[in-house]
């Protein structure tokens, strides 16, 4: 007996030995972000870190192998990682998830077709303008130390091009003339002339001074002149000839990564594509419903939303009127959110117009997250160009999704929770951009839509999600030409033509991405119904809202578990 008690004892100290040995999920996720964020100084900027002001990331091939043998080193380490609470626990399944996700990105190669003309390589330092900070002396010298480094990274760039050309694995060519279309009007202007020149604003009238002529030389030297061999090496680059990347050498392979990565479940190309054509089909009856409302009784949604498009009132006149409108729109919504969000972020959101460098190619609207301090608020930009083909009745459902209680709203929430920066600051697009499309839905409940042509455009809008489904796997996996999406488009949707061509080039850039809308609106649509009926007479949309909105952004996969588990403990408190 003394002797068995001795040996059960002996086995206790091992086990608390190894324990003692073990790495904390904790201490790997602050090694791993200090890491991600060196590796990744763009992104750092982006989110309010200065720290990587003046680098920028070294994206050749040869460094990838490097970054992917660190992936596995962390996910080994989290595999044995000791999770010492339901937080750790969580925090552990969603790590090895992006580990996993980011060692298989690495492996599918796509940065050896990946060109873009609306989030490329060559409109990077446009961009930072927008969100470098540069108030400073020093803070300018870090940005312009940065600019010297871009000779080098777009070298790296064209190599990792090269070699897909040397694979037959390319791009298509629309968006190649689009991206040379935006350097022969970049180039033609002299330095001073170009939007880089915004970062000087901030300062007075000395430092201006100083900082413009050195600027100025910085982008003459170690700007224009990478532009230039980008542009020469885009002139003479031989692109795929099909839309779709199942027509390159490991392209059906791609597709499949980039439909897991962007739902963050697993789905088939035919699986999402019946389900783009049951939304659309129900879509279209909540459409014919509206139409009733409209006094087109007896028409179908097509030419409903024809008859819509036909009256030239209902689109705005003017740039200054559709920023006016949007600002208006937000400071609306705003007031209304108190009654359906228990926790509301500290970080405002503003409405900007697309700048003109990029508005001719870009879409309708889009969303730029605020600083992790809050000192720089989130952006929603509303495309002001060509106003008399931007609808008015998109007004409602386009505030709802890109700026509250949307994009601006879950991932400012997601910063300010007390949470690792890793689960903060990474985004996960299922869920995003699901929450963005629920939004416009939410946005009906909120009585945001107070007359039928709201209403129309909301289903518009949400018809427009569905026939990505149909689009983007129609394109990726089932041949579709450009000219065959844009004109499914246009027969069902009230988008104008140049919104439609510039989604579709959209799709063909971004594969699977325009999937993530109605795949993660329909999870959250679905867990709300699993809630109120869990809840009953308790349901609220403050519970349901603060209750999903608590981890952040999190994989779709994971979420389900997450969310049901702390509903019970609501019934259980």
């Amino acid at each position: 007996m003394r002797e068995g008690n001795e040996v059960n004892k002996s086995k206790k100290n091992d086990k608390n030995n190894k324990k003692g040995e073990m790495k904390k999920v904790r201490d790997i996720l602050d090694n791993f972000w200090d890491w991600f964020l060196a590796e990744n100084p763009v992104f750092a900027t982006f989110i309010g870190d200065e720290r990587y002001d003046d680098k920028l990331p070294d994206i050749s091939k040869e460094h990838k192998k490097e970054e992917e043998k660190k992936l596995k080193e962390f996910g080994d380490e989290m595999e044995k990682a000791l999770a010492e609470n339901e937080r750790d626990e969580v925090d552990k399944e969603v790590f090895l998830w992006c580990i996993r996700d980011m060692i298989e990105g690495i492996q599918q190669e796509i940065e050896e077709f990946w060109i873009d003309h609306m989030y490329g390589y060559h409109l990077l330092f446009f961009e930072l303008v927008n969100f470098q900070r540069t108030d400073t002396p020093e803070r300018i010298e870090k940005f312009i130390s940065r600019i010297e480094k871009y000779p080098d990274f777009i070298e790296k760039y064209i190599n990792n091009l090269r070699e897909g050309l040397s694979k037959g694995r390319t791009q298509f060519g629309t968006s190649v003339q689009r991206c040379i279309k935006q350097l022969e009007d970049i180039m033609k202007k002299p330095a001073h002339e170009l939007p880089i020149f915004e970062v000087l604003k901030h300062l007075d009238e000395k430092a201006k001074s100083k900082y413009e002529e050195k600027l100025n030389i910085s982008v003459e030297k170690f700007l224009k002149p990478p532009l230039q061999k980008f542009l020469d090496f885009l002139k003479d680059y031989k692109p795929r000839e099909k839309e779709g990347i199942n027509s390159i050498p490991g392209g059906e392979e791609n597709y499949l990564y980039l439909i897991k990565h962007h739902l963050t479940i697993k789905m088939s190309p035919d699986e999402i594509y019946k389900i783009g054509l049951d939304e659309l089909s129900k879509i279209k009856d909540e459409i014919k419903q509206v139409g009733k409302l409209l006094g087109l009784k007896n028409e179908d949604a097509k030419e409903i939303i024809e008859r819509v498009k036909s009256d030239k009132r209902n689109f705005f006149s003017s740039r200054d009127e559709i920023l006016s409108a949007y600002q208006t729109k937000v400071e609306e919504i705003y007031r209304k959110l108190p009654d359906f969000f228990g926790f509301l972020p500290k970080s405002k959101v503003i409405v900007k117009p697309v700048e003109e460098y990029l508005e001719k190619d870009a879409v309708g609207a889009f969303y730029y997250r605020p600083s992790k301090d809050g000192s720089r608020p989130g952006v929603f930009y509303i495309n002001t160009y060509a106003p008399h083909e931007r609808p008015r009745y998109e007004l409602t459902a386009l505030s709802a999704h890109e700026a509250v209680p949307g994009h601006h709203l879950q991932i400012a929430i997601a910063q300010e929770l007390d949470l690792h920066p890793f689960r903060r600051h990474i985004d996960w697009d299922a869920f995003t951009e699901g929450w963005g499309l629920y939004s416009e839905r939410l946005a009906d409940d909120m009585g945001l839509y107070t007359d039928p042509l709201q209403r129309l455009g909301m289903l518009i809008m949400q018809a427009w999600r569905a026939i990505r489904l149909i689009v983007d796997t129609g394109i990726h996996a089932f041949g579709w030409s450009r000219e065959k999406a844009i004109k499914f488009f246009l027969e069902n949707t009230g988008l104008e033509n140049i919104e439609v061509t510039n989604e579709v080039d959209r799709y063909i850039i971004w594969p699977a991405q325009a999937l993530s809308y109605m795949i993660g609106m329909k999870k959250i649509l679905e867990l709300r119904e699993w809630t109120r009926k869990r809840l009953g007479n308790r349901f609220s949309f403050k519970i349901f809202h603060d209750t999903i909105l608590s981890e952040g952004g999190i994989p779709l996969e994971i979420l389900e578990k997450i969310f049901k588990k702390k509903i019970e403990k609501t019934i259980e408190g």
